[in-house]
């Protein structure tokens, strides 16, 4: 009886000492599912990080070559029309015609310059925006007139149609780049004597800005590498303008930073249209 009694009990003892055993086991089998799904997403992330390094300097070695080649020719062309100008005898109108290739390629080294220095900003400091209300048709009229002789020098004709009472919010300074950069394209790829459009309207509580040209079209391959780290995308205007290429790329992070949206319209050897979708 006593033999069985202890036969019974040890049965017991073992019992319980192998099922605490189990769910120790069972712990330590979750503890190390765990481990490996977090060792995974660290593995995910750190190969995505490289990834995006290798990128970012990819992208580095390429903005050098374009400030080494693209920005040193117009500053050549400055230097060139300034010796002309101070070493010639030149009439009224040739001392006029020069003043105005003086004023495109300084005001093209300008505007690269600062595509390039605001990017290069956002990739070492991040961005941070300070949104203010903006009235819309003032800002655009503002920027516009800056460049006018660029128009004028295509013969375009320039259609606006911004309503007074739209305003938007978003960074000054950053919208400034923005419309720049995108009215600047639509300059770039628009055949001489053609028009340009731009108009906003609101919709759904938020304002809608249209960009639109009669120009050269985007392909659709072209469409998808528009607003990626790819420099290979920059072509030629229609009158031989030459670009970085990273404009659109910047203007993306901007309206991001922003939360804003851009979209774009596109039909190839007919126009496009660039959309830009503001908060109120």
């Amino acid at each position: 009886m006593i033999s069985l009694f202890g036969t019974v009990f040890l049965t017991y003892v073992f019992v319980i000492s192998s099922d605490v055993a189990l769910k120790k086991l069972s712990l330590t089998n979750k503890n190390l599912l765990i481990e490996r799904d977090e060792l995974y997403e660290s593995t995910v992330q750190l190969n995505k990080t490289t990834k995006e390094q290798l990128d970012l300097n990819q992208l580095k070695t390429k903005l050098i070559s374009i400030i080494s080649h693209d920005v040193r020719q117009p500053i050549n062309n400055v230097i060139s029309v300034a010796e002309v100008m101070i070493q010639s005898q030149l009439t009224d109108a040739e001392m006029h015609d020069l003043g105005l290739k003086l004023k495109d390629s300084s005001v093209h080294v300008y505007q690269m310059l600062d595509n390039l220095l605001t990017w290069s900003y956002s990739q070492m400091n991040g961005l941070h925006p300070v949104p203010v209300s903006i009235k819309l048709k003032k800002t655009v009229d503002s920027e516009i007139s800056k460049i006018y002789h660029c128009i004028e020098n295509k013969k375009l004709t320039l259609d606006l149609d911004i309503q007074e009472e739209h305003v938007i919010l978003f960074d000054r300074v950053m919208f400034e780049i923005v419309f720049r950069n995108i009215f600047n394209n639509a300059i770039k790829f628009s055949p001489i004597g053609s028009k340009i459009k731009i108009y906003s309207i609101k919709e759904d509580k938020k304002t809608k800005l249209f960009i639109c040209d009669e120009g050269i079209g985007i392909s659709d391959e072209l469409k998808k590498k528009l607003f990626l780290n790819d420099l290979s995308k920059s072509r030629y205007g229609t009158s031989n303008e030459k670009g970085a290429g990273i404009g659109l790329l910047l203007c993306k992070e901007l309206i991001d930073a922003n939360n804003a949206q851009v979209d774009v319209q596109n039909k190839q050897e007919i126009g496009t249209t660039f959309v830009l979708t503001f908060q109120n």
